[in-house]
């Protein structure tokens, strides 16, 4: 496999970054020799450029040697080059420093706001679609790929007549129609279930009352009811601040009983003294 993928060849387009066509984009009409070449293309003038003021691009156009202006430009328009070149990454990237190099800091700080107010929204979107329609994200995906070989002229969209597309809106329908038809007889069998259940338990019961061993449910107020057995739910995880409050209550309360007891021993000695000298 070769390490290089862009070569200096007849139809490379190039980007001047250097001289009077900076800016431009052209296509390698001729190699004059290792440091020049002669390069044409729209919004320029077939001319002799430098090999250091180029850099070569991932496009390339079947051409002849020196071919004249007029078939280059129809080549150029039907290949989308213009279109093509904009989306390559280092051409997104130096537009984005060319525009950050002229705002002030203001401006960049109302930019960043934005785009932060602007990804929020996104994203929430995003998550929205991804909860209620999983499978929507790929088909969006797809559609999008499509639009953009259809753009740029790889892929020719099918274009359906009328009977195709009657056709199409009839099958649509009675897919439609025999899907509620399912529901109904679903929604049918699950009813006669129940009902069969009802039946079983009536005829069930019947029977315990024929042969006296039903008894009648008796009414009991809601202060005589018995309080369901059923577990406590466990007290959520307690966070620092109510362990800190609990253990300061603790602290309090212990401190009140040990102030309590010591009241007390000192009334029981000062009672002890009063008979002492009283008995003397």
């Amino acid at each position: 496999m070769s390490l290089f993928t862009k070569y200096v060849e007849l139809g490379r387009v190039v980007d001047i970054t250097r001289g009077k066509c900076k800016g431009h984009q052209g296509v390698i009409v001729n190699i004059i020799d290792c440091n020049r070449l002669l390069v044409d293309g729209p919004g320029m003038v077939r001319q002799e450029i430098k090999l250091k003021d180029a850099r070569l691009t991932k496009f390339k156009l079947k051409i002849k040697l020196e071919m004249p202006a007029k078939t280059l430009k129809k080549l150029w328009e039907k290949a989308h080059i213009d279109f093509r070149f904009k989306r390559l990454p280092y051409v997104k990237r130096a537009a984005k420093f060319e525009r950050r190099s002229k705002i002030t800091d203001y401006n960049a700080f109302k930019v960043a706001e934005a785009s932060r107010r602007c990804s929020n929204i996104v994203y929430s979107s995003f998550r929205n679609l991804r909860n209620k329609y999983p499978r929507m994200l790929q088909k969006l995906k797809a559609r999008r790929d499509l639009d953009t070989a259809v753009a740029l002229g790889y892929v020719k969209r099918k274009t359906l007549t009328p009977e195709q597309k009657k056709e199409r809106e009839a099958a649509k329908n009675a897919r439609h129609k025999n899907a509620i038809v399912k529901r109904r007889e679903l929604k049918k069998k699950l009813l006669e279930r129940k009902n069969k259940r009802k039946e079983v338990r009536k005829a069930r019961l019947a029977k315990r009352a024929a042969a006296g061993t039903l008894k009648k449910r008796e009414f009991v107020p809601k202060e005589k009811r018995k309080i369901s057995k059923s577990k406590p739910k466990p007290d959520p995880k307690p966070s620092r601040e109510r362990l800190r409050r609990q253990r300061r209550d603790a602290t309090l309360k212990a401190r009140a009983e040990h102030r309590k007891k010591a009241e007390q021993k000192r009334q029981d000695r000062a009672k002890a003294k009063k008979e002492k000298k009283a008995a003397a």
